[in-house]
């Protein structure tokens, strides 16, 4: 088996087991200006735009990132692909959005490096 899949055990209703292969996620990482890592984002990020996350503003991330943003601090963004791939960025863009009821965060980052 490839390291980039891993085993999922599947029920169905009959109580029949089986076992299904699934793509490992890419793991996403926030870090600071000196590269004091932060938090791994699990949601709000897609890998169709992996330049792009957006996290409801309850997310404790999400205000770090506001009031990070708000003293000029860097941001780095991380993106750790199966199989060791990686690409990373810094943050050119952060914006509070009002998506009445929820409002939610939308952050923007620059690619500046890729491990192919």
């Amino acid at each position: 088996m490839s390291l980039n899949v891993h085993e999922v055990f599947v029920v169905d209703s009959a109580g029949v087991t089986t076992i299904e292969r699934k793509e490992r996620p890419p793991t996403v990482r926030l870090w600071d200006e000196n590269w004091n890592f932060i938090t791994e984002v699990r949601s709000g990020w897609r890998i169709d735009s992996p330049e792009t996350i957006v996290l409801p503003w309850s997310d404790p991330a999400a205000k770090w990132l506001w009031d990070t943003t708000r003293v000029k601090s860097l941001v780095h963004l991380v993106v750790d692909y199966p199989g060791g791939r990686r690409k990373s960025g810094w943050m050119v863009r952060c914006e509070l959005v009002d998506g009445s009821p929820v409002a939610f965060l939308r952050a923007e980052f620059n690619e500046w490096s890729r491990n192919w």
